[in-house]
């Protein structure tokens, strides 16, 4: 259970960065493919929409973020049973840096 949500972990992967995107959203490497991933659980104020102004503290959160998976020396993605990918074709996770659940950090 993660702040007050309960879910069933469905298979957990290890991932490589390949890319920041901001606060929620990252490429990684995904079995040699890159994959573009939202984090579940968290919605970090927006810094790179193409449709919205930089929110406050979006480019605060971004750089959170990639400075987190830049260094990171594991990243593991855990899915969920209910919803893997999104309508926008983007892959659905919790976050694990070297151990710690990247979301519960943003918190």
């Amino acid at each position: 259970m993660f702040l007050g949500l309960s879910y069933v972990s469905a298979e957990k992967v290890d991932v490589t960065l390949n890319a920041c995107v901001d606060g929620d959203t990252a490429w990684f490497n995904l079995d040699g493919t890159k994959t573009k991933f939202r984090f579940l659980g968290i919605d970090t104020p927006e810094s790179v929409h193409p449709k919205k102004d930089v929110e406050l503290y979006g480019k605060d959160a971004s750089e959170y973020t990639c400075n987190k998976l830049s260094s990171a020396s594991e990243i593991i993605v855990e899915y969920e049973l209910s919803n893997k990918i999104d309508k926008y074709d983007r892959h659905l996770g919790w976050i694990w840096v070297d151990g710690s659940l990247l979301q519960k950090e943003l918190v």
